[in-house]
């Protein structure tokens, strides 16, 4: 899923005010595909038979399952049924012993090749898995989670198409599976098919009311296009049928915090945090509300927080640096935004945050260029070039200050800052006549700022 941004302003040194466009961590749905943890349908799949999953169960199936291997060493269905088992609870080498001794007996079974392809997933080992999947689907064409499972593992290598074709097969053969048709909108999410998604997702819901999960992923979805008050519906359903589902919580505070409902956002984010007191997810989110409200004192904690847990994370980094900006500790916010652009020189944010910090320790040139690489990367705002003009008026590139001033109004038209700064400029060309005129519009937009100008 995509990173949420916030869209709220910053007071910084002297007379600037910093808008902070932050991107936001991942949220938990994406998370969990990332590390492989994912809940999908897939997990389901490897263990459909047995159904069973409660550690008394496995202890006592393994026990009379041992049992009967010993007395009968070549019991395929014993072997399939100890595989299936020692995979639910995670005993991955001892689950592909089973299968590759089913193998060895019998190499034309289709499902024996299909668990240990699942089980060879499960030990981040794609390509094997793809192998054993792809046997599968020849003994048994008809096989719809044959197809769905090797759908899954392309998927996490990246080859969605070939995804898509394959869960298309599966839903052919079953077209009533609604793990199929949430693993499949999964996919589409991953090619940013947003609106296919939603309506695998619909599916998947009309087959299965009770399927939390496919709430989720719907809610997450709709997030992602903007439409956030009918992403909350989702999630609220979501909760209702498993509260306990991992950061949903945090995910929920993200659609409020989109609907720029932060005292609402960050209760949600006091739940996650609750749940889950090690979730960096949750801290940053809330520190990101917080410095959206302007409690710089609280937001500060909790992205400290935030970057103890989550060190190698270059987004914890920026906005820890823009709530020092909003307190004013200028060096510090330097060296949250550089340490995030050592971790991620690709992120704009971070060149943001430093380039409006730079403005207030003025470090004009080295401001400029800050803000230069987010203009030039087509990311630029209207505070942007309202700084970058600041930086020149500082360098006494006036005509081109002014130029800057110029388009952060045409994009902002009631950026106090952006014709404060103007005034400055115009004045030293002895364009004093619009200078006053851009004042007087600059105290009009905000008179408190301003008052010690009038």
């Amino acid at each position: 899923m995509k990173k949420k941004s916030s869209r709220a302003r910053r007071k910084a040194a002297g007379k600037q005010k910093v808008p902070a466009k932050k991107k936001q961590v991942k949220s938990s749905a994406d998370r969990e595909e990332t590390t492989g943890k994912s809940p999908r349908g897939a997990d389901t799949i490897l263990t459909r038979l047995p159904e069973e999953t409660d550690p008394e169960y496995h202890a006592k199936a393994l026990f009379m399952l041992n049992k009967t291997i010993s007395a009968e060493p070549k019991n395929i269905y014993a072997l399939y049924e100890r595989g299936i088992i020692n995979s639910e609870m995670e005993r991955y080498k001892e689950a592909l012993e089973d299968f590759d001794k089913i193998v060895r007996l019998d190499p034309g079974n289709a499902q024996a090749f299909q668990g240990r392809g699942i089980v060879k997933r499960c030990l981040e080992r794609p390509e094997d898995s793809l192998s054993d999947l792809d046997r599968a689907v020849i003994l048994d064409p008809e096989d719809p989670f044959a197809y769905h499972n090797r759908a899954l593992i392309k998927d996490s290598v990246g080859r969605y198409e070939e995804a898509l074709e394959d869960f298309d097969e599966a839903l052919r053969l079953d077209p009533e599976n609604a793990f199929a048709h949430l693993d499949r909108g999964r996919t589409k999410v991953d090619l940013m098919r947003f609106e296919e998604a939603i309506a695998d997702f619909d599916l998947a819901i009309s087959l299965d009311p009770e399927n939390a999960f496919a709430y989720r992923m719907r809610a997450e979805t709709k997030s992602s296009l903007g439409r956030n008050e009918e992403a909350i519906e989702d999630f609220d359903e979501a909760i209702r049928l498993d509260p306990g589902l991992p950061n949903i919580y945090n995910d929920r505070g993200l659609a409020k915090h989109n609907l720029e409902q932060e005292k609402e956002a960050i209760a949600d984010y006091d739940e996650a945090i609750r749940i889950d007191p090690e979730s960096a997810d949750a801290y940053t989110n809330r520190g990101v509300a917080r410095t959206d409200l302007g409690h710089f004192e609280k937001a500060l904690p909790d992205l400290e927080k935030a970057v103890l847990l989550d060190p190698g994370s270059a987004e914890v980094y920026y906005n820890r640096g823009f709530a020092r900006l909003g307190l004013m500790r200028f060096e510090e916010a330097v060296e949250d935004f550089t340490a995030a652009i050592n971790i991620a020189p690709e992120l704009v944010e971070p060149y943001r945050g430093r380039g409006f910090a730079n403005v207030s320790l003025l470090r004009m040139k080295e401001a400029v260029g800050d803000l230069d690489l987010v203009i030039y990367a087509g990311e630029g705002l209207a505070m942007d070039y309202a700084h970058r003009g600041a930086a020149k008026v500082g360098l006494q590139m006036y005509e081109e200050a002014i130029a800057d001033f110029d388009l952060a109004i045409s994009l902002d038209p009631e950026n106090a800052f952006a014709y404060r700064m103007r005034a400055e400029a115009k004045k030293h060309i002895g364009r004093q006549e619009e200078a006053e005129a851009d004042l007087a519009r600059a105290t009009s937009l905000d008179p408190g700022f301003f008052a010690e100008d009038r």
